[in-house]
């Protein structure tokens, strides 16, 4: 059978196989009418960006390198190999535009799943270039995708198609190891399915340190899913499980023994919340790290004040709202940013803590102020890069307990509400839009616990988050 397709799913050893592949077919193809070498084999290794294309490169140049006949017949110039008898070529291309007029003999394009709409033209550029060739191969190697994948999406609903004898394509050859629908992940019975160098590339016990991850931990066992599973997820998934944060309820400490204090504000519109979050870092011990350098261990605990406006349109006469004021975890005020700014500054400077993560686009005024109280507002824009490490580590210290909180209802309904979106470099963020609620009160604590991440104990000067 001649194939001019491929999809390729695993995450055991594709790049190598593709490596190798590009190898085969720029220097080594037989042209079918000439019976002659393959001329000009034009082979294009292609990614959303360059970098993940070089996944794929790196490795044939390690082959290259390791072969003396191969490297005889070949030149390496400019992240480009050129094989000397056919002029055949192997270069790396990513999607930051449509490169019109190739004419490849082979395409590999890699980790589909990262491509969204707006790579499309590319993709399509690439795919429709095989016009002249009389034996064009496209071949995909990819791990498995989320809901936002939709080229990925495409192509691997059509493969099942046709795997499931619904369409007739004799140019498409699929070999894709995945967990079944309903398989367990966590199954040590069921990994072989999805990990078919189980032994040789990759180890079980590798396997099985991850997933000891996901006890607990939602999007360990998301990412477990999808990466060792091989199998499709959601790019919206709930961040915290309730069991592991209510274990982490306890008395907080006197907060003036702490390493560190930091705070966090999200205002919310009229019927949103607004919250201040607070966090204080203890160092509770050290480990060894790189060129003998000990890696201090902190415990953190985190309490959060919360706002609504006296005139919201929410009902404040039903439950929870009416407790959550009568408690005085939830605080109505006629003007919310004045009443949190007010308790904001009291808070700080009894608890001699000086910086507030905020975002400009919500709060620019509110940071105006409380640098004139002698305060320092330190910008924290709502993006994936900003949110990713401090959500990331957040949640791996409630699953191991080393974040404290007191029970505040309302901190715990916020959390059981948030959910967290991924981008294409699965970074995460919180995402209001699709939260089953609010969340603002647990987005001002992990703002304020990003910033107590990255300080010195009883930190003072100017500090830079990135």
């Amino acid at each position: 059978l001649e194939f001019r397709r491929v999809l390729f799913r695993s995450k055991s050893g594709k790049s190598t196989w593709g490596g190798g592949l590009a190898i085969v077919c720029s220097g080594f193809d037989i042209n079918p009418v000439t019976d002659e070498p393959e001329s000009v084999a034009e082979i294009l290794l292609t990614a959303t960006k360059r970098d993940q294309a070089d996944i794929v490169y790196n490795e044939i140049k390690r082959m290259r390198n390791q072969s003396p006949d191969i490297k005889e017949m070949s030149m390496e110039q400019n992240r480009k190999v050129t094989f000397l008898h056919n002029q055949g070529t192997i270069e790396t291309i990513g999607s930051d535009r449509p490169y019109d007029g190739k004419n490849p003999h082979l395409v590999l394009s890699d980790e589909l799943h990262a491509y969204r709409e707006c790579h499309r033209k590319f993709y399509d550029t690439m795919v429709t270039g095989f016009g002249v060739r009389s034996q064009p191969l496209h071949v995909i190697t990819t791990t498995a995708g989320d809901d936002q994948s939709a080229l990925w999406r495409e192509e691997y609903n059509y493969a099942k198609s046709v795997v499931d004898g619904q369409f007739d394509d004799d140019g498409l050859f699929v070999w894709c190891f995945e967990l079944d629908k309903d398989d367990d992940p966590l199954d040590e019975t069921k990994w072989l399915k999805a990990n078919p160098n189980l032994g040789v590339s990759n180890t079980i016990e590798s396997l099985r340190t991850e997933a000891a991850k996901c006890r607990g931990n939602r999007s360990a066992l998301n990412r477990f899913t999808r990466y060792h599973g091989n199998r499709q997820v959601s790019s919206v998934e709930k961040a915290f499980d309730m069991d592991s944060w209510d274990k982490c309820r306890s008395q907080l400490s006197d907060w003036s023994t702490a390493d560190c204090i930091c705070y966090g504000v999200d205002l919310g519109g009229r019927d949103d919340l607004a919250a201040s979050g607070a966090v204080a870092r203890w160092t509770v011990g050290f480990k060894d790290g790189d060129n003998g350098v000990d890696v201090p261990l902190y415990r953190y605990e985190v309490k959060s004040r919360s706002y609504i406006s006296a005139d919201t349109l929410r009902d404040l006469e039903s439950q929870p709202w009416q407790q959550w004021i009568y408690s005085g975890v939830l605080t109505k005020a006629a003007f919310v940013t004045t009443k949190l700014k007010a308790d904001l500054i009291e808070d700080c400077f009894a608890n001699d803590a000086r910086m507030i993560a905020y975002d400009k686009f919500g709060a620019q005024q509110l940071a105006e102020d409380l640098t004139q109280e002698g305060l320092q507002p330190i910008e924290f824009r709502q993006s994936c890069m900003m949110f990713n490490e401090a959500i990331r580590e957040f949640i791996e210290c409630v699953g191991k307990q080393t974040v404290v909180h007191d029970g505040d209802p309302l901190l715990r309904w916020a959390v059981g509400n948030m959910s967290i979106v991924k981008n294409s470099e699965d970074q995460w963020k919180p995402d209001k839009r699709n939260s089953k609620d609010k969340i603002d009160p647990i987005v001002s604590v992990l703002m304020a616990f990003r910033l107590a991440m990255v300080q010195p104990a009883r930190a003072s000067g100017s500090a830079f988050v990135s």
